[in-house]
């Protein structure tokens, strides 16, 4: 459980990244982690707000995660 919060806060400090392949890759690992409630709501407000990324394959990628946490993705 430890273990998940700081793999989750490394994650969404990855974001921050002014490479989009990095956020990228972040945020399709958020989907793997097994986290308690409390991390997964970070995850789920990083993913929601990965939906505005300015990088095409980052939304992709938020949009994929949140399909295989079985988060509404809005449609665009």
């Amino acid at each position: 459980s430890q273990g998940a919060a700081i793999l989750a806060s490394a994650l969404v400090a990855a974001l921050k990244d002014t490479v989009g392949d990095v956020r990228a890759a972040a945020l399709h690992s958020m989907a793997s982690l097994k986290a308690d409630a409390s991390v997964k709501q970070q995850l789920n407000t990083a993913l929601t707000d990965a939906l505005d990324d300015d990088y095409y394959w980052a939304r992709e990628a938020a949009k994929a995660s949140m399909r295989k946490l079985g988060m509404r993705v809005p449609k665009e």
